[in-house]
């Protein structure tokens, strides 16, 4: 992921409260690594984001590349330590080289 650092906003000042449906599972691909998945909150209060929002600006995106999130409750029983993590069966956001 992208080490890019932006100024960091308190909860309290975001204009919109965001809402909380739940945590997100992020699954990656990249070159000459194994599948990966970790699981994150829904959402990003520190940037005011949806999670969704921050994966689209943070995630790799060169040749080979691929990241796909989705929201947990729409895959259960998925296991996101699993090595290679498998990808997801419901995506809500699919970033890179996917094809």
């Amino acid at each position: 992921m992208s080490t890019t650092s932006e100024p960091s906003v308190p909860v309290e000042t975001c204009a919109t409260p965001l809402p909380d449906r739940g945590d997100v599972i992020e699954w990656q691909r990249e070159p000459g690594l194994p599948d990966s998945a970790i699981e994150l909150g829904g959402t990003d209060p520190e940037h005011c984001k949806l999670t969704f929002d921050t994966l689209k600006t943070s995630s790799p995106n060169g040749p080979g590349d691929c990241t796909q999130a989705a929201w947990l409750s729409d895959n259960p029983g998925y296991n996101p330590d699993a090595t290679p993590a498998p990808r997801l069966k419901k995506a809500q956001v699919t970033i890179g080289d996917c094809g």
